[in-house]
């Protein structure tokens, strides 16, 4: 490998590491600006010595320089303090418990009165209107 390419792929480790102080996609699209720019640059007919490709780099700044500024690019996002959940006030939460004890309550009438029916019906036969299913009857031979 040349030097050239050495000082150049130098370069770039030192932005992608500093980098990896902005957010991801804010560092990948850095780091292609910053590789445009060297490409153009060192695309240049005028470019053929090392201390040419070091001025180019010069030119750019520090990688770790080019991150900080654009850090403080970076829009600042604020998030509010956590807030406590809201609490029930004192009548809510006794509606809320007497709604549901009342529906515990007729739900357990409801239960106990289904099985009163039941027992009724089995003690007492069918009532009138009721329908009766009759039972298969087996064949005296099966």
């Amino acid at each position: 490998m040349k030097v050239e390419d050495q000082l150049i792929r130098g370069y770039l480790d030192r932005l992608h590491a500093a980098a990896r102080a902005l957010p991801e996609d804010r560092g990948r699209e850095l780091i292609a600006d910053v590789a445009e720019h060297l490409a153009v640059a060192l695309g240049d007919p005028a470019v053929t010595t090392e201390a040419d490709r070091r001025q180019v780099l010069d030119r750019l700044g520090e990688p770790e320089e080019i991150v900080r500024a654009a850090l403080e690019e970076q829009p600042v996002t604020v998030f509010p303090p956590a807030q406590a959940p809201a609490r029930m006030s004192p009548g809510v939460k006794t509606a809320l418990i007497t709604a549901v004890v009342v529906l515990a309550f007729l739900l357990l009438v409801l239960f106990l009165s289904s099985l009163l029916f039941a027992a009724n019906v089995v003690e007492t036969g069918p009532s009138q209107g009721s329908v009766v299913v009759p039972t298969p009857m087996k064949s005296p031979t099966g």
